[in-house]
């Protein structure tokens, strides 16, 4: 599963790259994402028709092995 960018992690993303940021997510705002993270997991994350669009992308990965991946990281964008 993902990691979430929070204070706590010192996590340092990338630097912003034309508009887009990977910033901490603010502390109000993390109930709902671990909401969000619990909806991918028992909703999305075995789901075949996902599986299959994701392995049809470049790298060949399956959205479990992308969720899966500890490089992976959620973080805040408060432009979007």
């Amino acid at each position: 599963m993902p990691l979430i960018n929070t204070v706590q992690s010192h996590h340092a993303g990338p630097h912003a790259v034309a508009g887009w940021q990977w910033l901490p997510f603010p502390q109000n705002d993390l109930h709902a994402v671990n909401r969000a993270i619990h909806i991918i997991n028992a909703r999305i994350k075995g789901s075949n028709t996902c599986a299959a669009a994701f392995r049809a992308l470049p790298r060949g990965r399956s959205f479990a092995q992308v969720w899966g991946d500890p490089a992976v990281w959620i973080s805040y964008d408060p432009g979007v």
